[in-house]
């Protein structure tokens, strides 16, 4: 009887004493992921397992609606739950929810997810039942930008529609951007004007890539040069501008002639910007450049802007332009580079054959000589180069097709002693490039699209005057516009009319045309118009 008493207590210690078998678990409360960049990462929600006496159970996982200032996550779009139901293995491995995360290109703020976990077993605490999950966006912040920058339309063209992409979508709310409209085109006011533009911004939908700028090119009776509407970009609260936020919209005029340039009255002997009264009715007095005072693109009423090797329009404080669009007369025009020095010897083609011959030796041969001309190869539009009237259009050359000069002594490193052009070793390098005349330069200009264009030509004399300024003690071409001009003449198209052996030029020292004669080389500046 004893040892039964005994031996029933000992039960009553080992089952009634001890505490009872059971699990507990938490969730992580708080966590971070970033977004990933391209498809899909799978990322694991830890859950912290303190004791477990009662080998495998099941946890059930829901997705809770969160309110207040949270942003919601969508699932499907920016996430994926796997399970719903998961269960707990009595082991000592790493467990936790599996939870799938997408990328996208959409610009957003961080987006949470709130999951909460539960089970029915009676013997599961639940120490950390929620978890808040960040997902925070690792799309670039989107940019505003014009797909191109130059515009070409008509007058009277009516309403015209200005594309504006957004580099990537972004969600939430509308975005209004704003932006300014200046040029020389005048914006309507109490119906007058060359167009028409009901506001000074636009918006860009939640989620959408592109919007437009809506204005109206308005038709009007004046005989007048060409114009234009810039409108620049600004940012906006959200988002940033891009590189492109400058859009020029050309409106070609009838090609008409720019003012002389002309400010000062003179009695004779004297030059003054106010008018003589014996002297009355002069020049200065009239016209474009007493009433288009600003100088910032030109003086004496001059409108210039500078171009870039595309096309695309620059501020006129950049130095890198390389042509210069005429905004009265829409022409535009070429820039020259720098001076160089072309080689000199009595006997050049032994010279460039020489070198040429030594330059392509072994490095190593004690003959073996640099080619020493690269620079001025490189730089063919150089303001000390020039060229020979060449036209072999018996229609429009005046009686004589001009003179071709030296040819080149090695034809693939094109140079003499008054022009080069890019060599064999250069990229640009073209053979169908035979001398130093206006036609094979013509034709080199228009092999490379200088400028985005393929139409350059040699301008006839009434074009290359219309950017001389004749005002006494200014340049006779803007320096700002027209860098590296050469105090020489300069060739035009049109031939003379009694002359045959003569074509019209531009004197670059005083601004008169005058006669060259087309047997020997003179400096040429191209042109290219909408009209032609």
């Amino acid at each position: 009887m004893k040892k039964t008493i005994i031996a029933m207590a000992a039960a009553l210690i080992l089952t009634g004493c001890n505490e009872p078998d059971e699990a507990k678990v938490g969730i992580e409360p708080s966590l971070e992921f970033t977004e990933p960049s391209d498809g899909i990462v799978e990322v694991l929600i830890p859950v912290k397992i303190t004791k477990n006496d009662i080998g495998d159970f099941n946890l059930t996982v829901k997705l809770i609606s969160q309110g207040g200032s949270l942003t919601q996550a969508t699932i499907g779009d920016d996430f994926e739950i796997n399970q719903y139901e998961y269960t707990i293995k009595n082991s000592d491995d790493e467990q936790g929810l599996k939870l799938v995360i997408h990328s996208d290109d959409i610009y957003e703020g961080s987006e949470n997810i709130q999951l909460e976990i539960s089970t029915d077993n009676e013997y599961v605490e639940i120490s950390e039942s929620t978890s808040i999950i960040t997902i925070i966006n690792s799309t670039q912040e989107p940019t505003i930008s014009f797909p191109t920058v130059r515009k070409t339309v008509t007058e009277g063209a009516g309403k015209v529609d200005i594309l504006v992409n957004l580099s990537n979508p972004a969600q939430g709310v509308d975005v209004e951007i704003p932006f300014t409209v200046t040029g020389i085109a005048a914006r309507e006011v109490d119906g007058v004007g060359d167009f028409y533009l009901s506001a000074d911004s636009f918006v860009i939908t939640a989620g959408e890539t592109t919007s437009s700028i809506y204005l109206e090119v308005k038709e009007d009776p004046i005989k007048e040069g060409g114009e234009s509407i810039i409108i620049t970009l600004e940012s906006p609260t959200s988002f940033s501008v891009g590189e492109n936020n400058v859009i020029s919209i050309l409106i070609p005029g009838e090609n008409t002639l720019n003012d002389t340039g002309v400010v000062l009255n003179s009695n004779g002997s004297l030059f003054d910007a106010a008018e003589y009264n014996d002297y009355p009715n002069q020049d200065a007095s009239y016209g474009l450049d007493t009433t288009e005072t600003d100088s910032f693109d030109g003086k004496s009423g001059f409108s210039f802007t500078k171009i870039d090797e595309a096309g695309n329009p620059m501020n006129s404080d950049r130095t890198d332009h390389r042509c210069t669009y005429d905004e009265r007369t829409s022409l535009f025009w070429e820039v020259k580079q720098g001076e160089e020095v072309l080689p000199f010897a009595l006997d050049f083609t032994k010279s460039i054959t020489d070198a040429v011959e030594a330059s392509e030796k072994p490095t190593d041969d004690s003959e073996y000589v640099p080619y020493p001309y690269h620079e001025q190869h490189r730089f063919w539009k150089s303001k000390s180069y020039s060229y020979y009237w060449t036209n072999t259009n018996p229609e429009e050359n005046g009686g004589s097709p001009g003179a071709t000069g030296a040819g080149f002594p090695v034809g693939s490193y094109p140079i003499t002693q008054t022009c080069a052009f890019p060599n064999i070793k250069m990229v640009n390098y073209s053979s169908d490039i035979k001398g130093c005349t206006s036609e094979d330069y013509v034709k080199y200009f228009n092999l490379l699209g200088v400028c985005g264009f393929k139409d350059w030509k040699l301008p006839k004399l009434d074009q290359l005057r219309t950017i001389v300024n004749y005002n006494e003690g200014d340049n006779k071409f803007d320096t700002k516009y027209f860098p590296n001009t050469a105090n020489t003449r300069y060739l035009s198209a049109t031939p003379h009319a009694d002359a045959t052996a003569a074509a019209w030029c531009i004197d670059a020292n005083d601004g008169l045309a005058k006669m060259c004669n087309k047997q020997l080389p003179y400096a040429i500046r191209l042109v290219r118009s909408f009209n032609d």
